[in-house]
């Protein structure tokens, strides 16, 4: 009799354990150099499975003066456009944003002195942006798209990232064809862990409560 009471508690626990990451990224930090002067980033994209949105991050990890960190390029799905990217939560030291995008492309053009281009073929995604100085602390920028509903971290591909008055005035064109590493899992929330031990524990009582029954 027991048999069955254990089976369905042990359910519950199992549904909290695959449960419990609400959260997981990846992290490009291994760029090629394409252009005259070398900037090494570190940029980590996070999957926020609740909002349906990646959360990305990116800063400066070298000695390099980043005067316009001005286009960053992904691989991720041939399903985006302006209307379904979501870009939200924009963050960069200087307050700038992004002044213009493009779908299939290595080059991208928007307002005047909004252009950002790369060498390394087309992306499924470009941002630009006018002025992003990477020289002002905290030395990160940040921003979110959304993941359609249906993409995953393992959909993501290369990804490129493009900076001028590199060093008082050179060019940096850095790319890399896949993540470098997977960062631990993020736990969810303490409240919905509280409500997913609550579901073990309800099938542990309709369990005990079948078994009265018979």
């Amino acid at each position: 009799m027991k048999t069955g009471i254990y089976r369905n508690f042990l359910v519950g626990v199992a549904a909290l354990a695959s449960s419990a990451v609400a959260s997981a990224s990846i992290i490009y930090s291994d760029f090629d150099h394409e252009g005259s002067d070398t900037v090494d980033y570190r940029v980590e994209v996070s999957h926020n499975q609740t909002a349906g949105l990646f959360d990305i991050s990116y800063e400066v990890t070298n000695s390099a003066s980043v005067g316009k960190f001005s286009g960053f390029f992904f691989d991720l799905s041939s399903d985006y456009n302006a209307s379904n990217i979501g870009l939200t939560n924009e963050f960069t030291p200087s307050g700038a944003s992004v002044c213009g995008m493009g779908f299939g492309v290595k080059k991208v053009k928007g307002s005047k002195g909004c252009n950002s281009n790369l060498n390394e073929g087309t992306f499924d995604v470009g941002l630009a942006w006018k002025t992003n100085d990477l020289t002002v602390a905290p030395f990160v920028g940040s921003f979110s798209i959304s993941d359609l509903g249906h993409l995953a971290l393992e959909d993501w591909g290369k990804i490129g990232m493009r900076a001028q008055d590199v060093n008082g005035g050179g060019s940096a064109k850095e790319v890399q064809f896949t993540p470098d590493v997977s960062a631990p899992p993020v736990a969810a929330s303490e409240p919905g862990t509280i409500a997913l031990i609550g579901l073990g524990f309800m099938g542990l009582i309709m369990s005990r409560r079948s078994q009265r029954k018979h």
